[in-house]
């Protein structure tokens, strides 16, 4: 990953949105202001981040790209990054009709499809091993815990693009990026509890001076730092072309383990304030909550690594966590 370049996006899409709305900034106050950030990330080009630069896009890998999820999560953007940059990359690696750029992409889990949607949205686009399906016409399905609101497809869709290369590293890097959300999610619920445990006092002295208290800050900070390194290793991998399945899928089922945690603590920190509307902790912990379900459930992530696991066996197992490439050169 080039850190440098990586940082020149955190910090231009951390203007555009710090220009749109305050810290904190409410839900209301967004809402004012959608158009005006619909437009500002279009405008800066953020959806083409991973489509190469001979295509017209920005050209960066996956670990430069995940520090926008990151500070959408972070700052609880209420408009969807993950689907757009990875509706701009499966448009110019299969050549559709550019109407496909205001697509939402989801994958099927449990026989269900059920993707972000946003005023505009254009159809849905489906990855699995096969390949992408587009539907071309979605219908408002709701909203999820946070009050966005959800769409699934009308009709039947064809094979836009079957067989398309790639689409493993489509998935995986879907995973990576709803991690790199989640980690800004879980950042910032850490760093509210901590600031509350710092200023609320009981007893005569600060909440943070109690041990009780002193232990779930700690093991929320250890969850995020966990999450973190892993994250990091992943999205080197994936843009080295080396992150099987089991990685991408182990990292997001380790990052919904986290989120329980991290999101748990931090409202026993703050009590019952931190159920209140007004608030803004329930802006991240209810975005954990959903990005939890998002493209592969704990559970089912879990399920992939187990498999691998258990594929790779006792003498396996030492190999395929340490020396992946060592071992695939080796096979080959």
């Amino acid at each position: 990953m080039n850190g440098d370049i990586a940082r020149l996006l955190h910090d231009s899409a951390e203007r555009l949105v710090s220009r749109l709305a305050p810290v904190p900034a409410t839900d209301a106050a967004w809402a004012e202001r959608l158009p005006e950030l619909d437009a500002a990330i279009a405008e800066a080009g953020l959806p083409l981040a991973l489509v190469p630069e001979a295509q017209g896009g920005l050209g960066l890998g996956w670990a430069e790209v995940a520090v926008l999820p990151r500070l959408w999560g972070r700052r609880a953007v209420p408009r969807p990054i993950i689907e757009p940059l990875l509706a701009a990359r499966i448009v110019h690696a299969c050549g559709l009709d550019p109407q496909w750029l205001g697509a939402s992409v989801a994958a099927e889990a449990d026989g269900r499809i059920d993707a972000a949607w946003w005023p505009g949205t254009t159809g849905l686009l489906v990855v699995d091993q096969a390949g992408v399906r587009g539907f071309s016409a979605v219908v408002p399905n709701g909203a999820d815990l946070t009050g966005q609101p959800r769409a699934c497809p009308a009709g039947t869709a064809p094979a836009v693009a079957a067989g398309m290369a790639g689409t493993a590293e489509l998935l995986a890097g879907a995973r990576l990026l709803t991690v790199a959300a989640m980690l800004g999610a879980m950042e910032q619920a850490r760093d509210l509890a901590l600031d509350y445990a710092r200023v609320r006092t009981q007893f005569g002295k600060p909440l943070g001076q109690f041990q009780a208290v002193q232990r779930l800050l700690t093991q929320a900070a250890s969850e995020v730092e966990a999450v973190r390194a892993m994250l990091a290793a992943a999205l080197d991998a994936l843009d080295a072309s080396d992150c099987p399945e089991w990685l991408a899928a182990g990292t997001k089922a380790r990052a919904g383990q986290a989120a329980t945690v991290v999101a748990t603590h931090a409202h026993q920190v703050l009590g019952a304030i931190g159920f209140t509307e007004e608030h803004e902790l329930h802006r991240s912990t209810r975005r954990l909550w959903c990005w939890r379900d998002d493209w592969g459930r704990e559970a089912a992530c879990a399920e992939a690594v187990g498999i691998a696991v258990a594929q790779a066996g006792g003498d396996g197992l030492w190999p395929l966590l340490t020396d992946r490439h060592r071992e695939r050169k080796d096979i080959a």
